[in-house]
């Protein structure tokens, strides 16, 4: 959230500062660390430029099956709070995997598959951002739910038809373990001839 501190002296009140942010919904009460931060972001770490407070919105158990109003108040001293400024709590979003798990980088976009859970692709437009680059959000419409079966997911991997087929013709030739007693080896040119006649 944006906040004006002109008129502070804020190399003290980040040396002697205690922000907080604290999250009251009925009766839980939750309080995070904040940071104090300029924004935009910039390599100049003048505190003058300073002019937003960051919260960190706690891991927060709904009493609904969808979302949950909460009051958001921050403190510059972990004692006197301010704002009260309405915070909405939706249900946590879990993402389990994304395939391909790596592209080329250059400008030919890679199309990523997330699967997870807590998607609420029709309420809004998904966007994702990656480090500090936003993808362009995508028509929803033009977004699909597919599950991969184990054997989908393999041909995603490079190099998993030549294992299938490897593993396949392994599978012909049956199994023989040969029992080896004490101090007995097995000859190199024997291993051979046994490999050949199968």
């Amino acid at each position: 959230m944006t906040v004006d501190f002109r008129n502070n002296n804020m190399e003290r009140l980040l040396r002697e500062g205690d922000a907080k942010c604290r999250f009251t919904a009925g009766g839980k009460i939750y309080v995070e660390e904040a940071q104090l931060v300029a924004y935009p972001f910039t390599q100049n770490r003048d505190p003058n430029l300073i002019n937003t407070i960051h919260c960190k919105s706690p891991r927060w158990q709904l009493d609904s099956d969808n979302s949950e109003q909460a009051q958001l108040d921050v403190s510059l001293n972990g004692q006197q709070w301010f704002g009260n400024y309405a915070f909405t709590f939706d249900k946590e979003m879990h993402i389990h995997r994304d395939v391909p798990m790596a592209g080329p980088n250059n400008q030919n976009a890679s199309a990523v598959k997330f699967m997870g859970a807590g998607y609420r692709l029709k309420a809004r437009t998904p966007s994702i951002k990656w480090g500090l680059q936003v993808t362009e959000a995508m028509n929803i419409s033009s977004i699909k739910e597919y599950t991969y079966t184990h054997d989908a997911f393999l041909d995603t991997i490079k190099g998993t038809q030549n294992l299938k087929a490897y593993e396949s013709e392994a599978a012909r030739w049956p199994r023989v373990d040969t029992p080896l007693g004490e101090n007995q080896q097995i000859e190199v040119a024997d291993l051979d001839q046994k490999l050949n006649d199968g």
